[in-house]
């Protein structure tokens, strides 16, 4: 399948982008499941994303950096 001509942006580069790489790397070094300081609800507070994308980014699921 081709793009057909279209440019998409992702990671930083998109618009609705809310974190950089760097803060993706941070967040996957902080990264401690259950915890009450830096697990996934912690740092979601933290950087203003969802708890559940913190764990997509941990799984490397979402931002391949």
């Amino acid at each position: 399948m081709t793009n057909l001509g279209k440019h998409y942006n992702i990671g930083e580069t998109h618009p609705c982008s809310k974190l950089t790489s760097g803060q993706v790397c941070r967040i996957r070094t902080l990264y401690v499941w259950r915890d009450a300081k830096f697990g996934a609800m912690a740092l979601a507070k933290e950087f203003h994303v969802s708890h559940s994308h913190v764990c997509r980014i941990v799984r490397n699921e979402a931002w391949a950096v």
